[in-house]
C-alpha cells in the first residue's frame, strides 16, 4: 500500500535517495526546506501544520540537519525547533508516525563519550524529546541512527568519495588518526531502513536502532581494498589541521534495527566507482 510521507532535509544526500526511492514505488511526498517553493514548504511557513493536516501523511521523517559552527543560531532550527514543531503536530493528529536521524557522532567515542559538538549535543536533546513524546504523547518515534554513509551521485568530498578522486589522481591522502575505526554504509541501504519502518505496521519497542553494519574498517582495510582493485593510496597521517575525530565510536550498545541487513558491498561500489572519469562516492 503506497505511503505519504514527509520529508525534511529532502535535498541533502540522503534526502535525495529517499525522496527518489519513495516516488518510485508510489509513495507520495511532501518536502520542507528552509524557505517555501513551488516544490516544498517552508519551514517557518505560518501554514505549516495545516498544510500537513491537509497532506495527512503516515509518516514524518526527519534528515535536515546543521554541522559544525552552522548548528549554532540559525542552525537550531533544522537540529531542534523544527522537528519540535513536527512532533507537536504529530502529537495532536494521531497515527502519525516520526523518523529522526541520528548519528554515531552524538555518542562520542572512548576518549570522549557523549556529545563532542554543538551538533551531536543537539541530536541528544531530540532523543530526549523524541523520548518524552513517545512515553508521554504516544507518538510512534524513532530514532534511527546512521554512521557515515557512501553512494551514487554523491559529491560531499567526503571519505569514500575523497579516497577515490585521490585514487584516480595519484594524489596524497591527508588523514588525521592512523587508529580511527568507522563504518560506512551505502545510502541506498539506509533508504531501505527508512522506508521499512515506515512501511512497518508493527510498534517497535525501542527508541534508537542503529543502522550500519557491525564491521568497523581500519585505513589499513581501505587501502588493501584500492590496492586490490589496482588503484594503491598513498596515505599520509597526523595532519595537525584535523579537526576532531571520533576513533572508536560508541554506537555499539544500540540495536541494530530488527529485520535489517545491507545489502551493497564498499568492494563493489569502489570498482564501479573507480571505472568513472567523475567518481561518485561519499561518506
Amino acid at each position: 500500500m503506497n505511503k505519504r510521507i514527509v520529508v525534511t532535509g529532502a535535498r541533502g544526500f540522503l534526502g535525495k535517495h529517499l525522496v527518489n526511492a519513495a516516488k518510485e514505488r508510489g509513495d507520495e511526498v511532501l518536502l520542507i526546506h528552509r524557505a517555501s517553493d513551488e516544490l516544498a514548504i517552508g519551514c517557518n511557513d505560518e501554514q505549516l501544520e495545516a498544510k500537513l493536516s491537509q497532506f495527512a501523511p503516515d509518516a514524518v521523517v526527519h534528515l535536515a540537519a546543521t554541522y559544525a559552527d552552522s548548528a549554532k543560531g540559525d542552525g537550531l532550527q533544522a537540529n531542534l525547533l523544527l522537528p519540535l514543531r513536527l512532533l507537536e503536530w504529530a502529537a495532536s493528529n494521531g497515527g502519525v508516525k516520526f523518523i529522526s536521524a541520528g548519528s554515531f557522532w552524538q555518542y562520542g567515542d572512548l576518549q570522549s563519550p557523549g556529545a563532542v559538538d554543538f551538533y551531536s549535543a543537539s541530536k541528544n536533546a531530540l532523543m530526549a524529546y523524541l523520548e518524552y513524546y513517545r512515553q508521554r504523547e504516544k507518538v510512534e518515534a524513532y530514532q534511527l541512527v546512521l554512521s557515515s554513509t557512501y553512494g551514487p551521485d554523491d559529491h560531499r568530498g567526503k571519505l569514500v568519495d575523497y579516497l577515490v578522486k585521490c585514487a584516480i589522481t595519484n594524489q596524497s591522502v591527508e588523514l588525521g588518526n592512523k587508529a580511527k575505526q568507522f563504518s560506512l554504509t551505502d545510502v541506498r541501504d539506509v533508504v531501505a531502513a527508512i522506508l521499512g519502518v515506515v512501511d512497518d505496521s508493527s510498534q517497535l519497542s525501542q527508541l534508537s536502532y542503529r543502522v550500519r553494519a557491525d564491521e568497523l574498517y581500519t585505513f589499513e582495510q581501505l587501502s588493501e581494498l584500492f590496492a586490490e582493485l589496482g588503484v594503491p593510496l598513498h596515505l599520509k597521517f597526523d595532519n595537525a589541521g584535523f579537526p576532531f575525530e571520533i576513533l572508536t565510536p560508541l554506537d555499539s550498545d544500540v540495536p541494530q534495527l530488527p529485520s535489517w541487513q545491507p545489502r551493497f558491498c564498499l568492494a563493489d561500489y569502489l570498482g564501479y566507482a573507480l571505472s568513472n572519469i567523475e567518481p561518485a562516492g561519499g561518506a
